[in-house]
């Protein structure tokens, strides 16, 4: 019984910490600073659109227009809740994965560029524009990363049955941010850190000494700034849209419920995670129409996933799982 209780309080304690650090750190995928930006942004769409006031909350409650009951009772977002502690549980080791990151690989490279070419030029210093250029330079490379995951998730067959999962999604709420499975987590960032790597690596090898980048607490300034806005709101219930010329330069809410949509003619497109610019450049971009109504979840097909039913047994083992008719 005594060990019995050590457990319980161990998993409680690993959840409780994780559940702190998803919130009160930059890099945290529930930080605290984000959940204003919704907030903040939900309380300027309550004032502003009584359409959707009369769709999310008929009886004018701000708190109802927040967390509408249908969808945060749905089972969808009990398994995003069931995963989202999961991922709390393992991140121990995710962060022992995590270890071969951008400053790693970028070490790797710089050491190769200096087998092949010789000894660093020492060929600049890094000033205050270095410095900002080179974070901008950093945004965009891991946003490709990003991209280039993201794509490939949907076009390779063995990298889609894990990112299914993620769009098996019926319903949208902050917390399918979390709906991934383990193995996906594991792989994804390799692909931020190695195309930041690339950027990285000859910038540390041109210079002679460690890249630097406008940072606050560890964590790179711009694309923190930027992510902000969509930490929450991409997967949230409002498909809220920027203006027109910003919508073809950063992805806004509503382009990524329309990469959730159902219709087979959104899937594989909007996959960028700040940046619209890899999906105009590749031509996956395409831009939300105001009003248009989506249905989320998986595209139809003669097959049903096993991580349709929205099980936790099913949807960590729907990767090694048949799908059924």
């Amino acid at each position: 019984m005594d060990d019995l209780g050590s457990l319980l309080a161990a998993f409680l304690t690993q959840i409780a910490d994780g559940l702190a650090d998803a919130i009160r750190h930059p890099a945290g995928r529930y930080f605290w600073p984000g959940l204003l930006c919704a907030l903040t942004a939900m309380a300027l769409a309550f004032a502003s659109r009584p359409d959707w006031r009369r769709c999310w909350s008929p009886r004018g409650s701000f708190l109802a227009f927040c967390f509408p009951r249908a969808i945060y009772r749905h089972p969808s977002t009990w398994l995003d809740l069931r995963l989202n502690v999961i991922h709390l549980l393992l991140k121990p080791a995710y962060a022992l994965a995590w270890r071969f990151n951008m400053a790693w690989l970028a070490t790797l490279l710089a050491g190769a560029l200096a087998d092949l070419l010789g000894p660093s030029p020492a060929a600049f210093t890094w000033t205050l524009a270095c410095v900002a250029g080179f974070s901008v330079l950093l945004a965009l490379a891991e946003d490709l990363g990003y991209w280039l995951w993201h794509f490939l998730a949907h076009k390779i067959p063995l990298l889609w049955r894990l990112h299914r999962l993620h769009h098996s999604a019926e319903v949208l709420s902050p917390l399918v941010a979390g709906r991934e499975h383990p193995i996906e987590v594991l792989l994804m960032p390799f692909f931020r850190a190695a195309a930041t790597a690339l950027i990285a690596g000859p910038a540390l090898y041109l210079s002679g000494t460690e890249p630097r980048v406008l940072s606050v607490f560890g964590v790179t300034l711009i694309p923190a700034l930027l992510a902000l806005p969509l930490q929450q709101l991409s997967h949230a219930h409002l498909p809220i849209s920027w203006p027109a010329g910003l919508n073809r330069i950063f992805i806004s809410p509503a382009a990524h419920h329309l990469h959730h949509s159902r219709d087979p003619l959104h899937h594989g497109r909007n996959m960028g995670g700040l940046f619209a610019l890899w999906d105009w450049m590749f031509g996956t971009l395409r831009l939300p129409t105001p009003g248009e109504v989506l249905a989320f979840g998986l595209p139809p097909s003669a097959e049903t996933p096993p991580c349709a039913d929205h099980s936790l047994h099913n949807a960590l083992l729907a990767p090694f799982q048949k799908s059924g008719a």
